[in-house]
């Protein structure tokens, strides 16, 4: 007789994330390229992961605070983007042409990874918003303030 909604998440990033766990990836890369130095990539880059920015989980739970029942959605874009295409994104962010080494693929990673969000729209009617290359900018340049202070 409980009101519950259980959330999954595809792989967030953002402002103040840390260096481990699923979405790692992203501020790897920040730590990285605020040094000025190349990134290494394991596999040759076309793996995909389903990015979706910290604000718009925040969001979807907001939306979720009022609703009567029990539910499960995933958080996420419902886009697969490469890791090849995040580096793209990073290349916007810092002005130049990012050094990739690429290296052999680590055992058990998965190849695609991408989450559906039918039921975050049908039960919230809402999906996240925040553009990928917009996020990924305003991650490394909250990275760059932190690592600068």
């Amino acid at each position: 007789g409980m009101d519950a909604t259980v959330f999954r998440f595809a792989n967030v990033y953002g402002e103040r994330q840390g260096e481990k766990g699923e979405g790692g990836v992203v501020s790897i890369f920040c730590k990285l390229l605020s040094r000025h130095e190349g990134v290494t990539v394991f596999g040759d880059g076309h793996q995909t992961r389903d990015f979706v920015y910290a604000g718009d989980i925040a969001q979807a739970i907001i939306r979720a605070l009022p609703l009567k029942g029990y539910h499960t959605m995933n958080v996420s874009t419902g886009q697969e983007t490469s890791i090849n295409d995040l580096i793209r994104s990073f290349e916007k962010a810092v002005g130049y042409t990012v050094p990739v080494q690429y290296t052999e693929a680590r055992t058990g990673d998965i190849l695609r990874s991408v989450l559906s969000n039918e039921a975050l729209k049908a039960d919230l009617d809402f999906v996240p918003e925040m553009d990928l290359e917009e996020g990924i900018r305003r991650t490394y340049d909250w990275y760059c303030g932190q690592w600068m202070k």
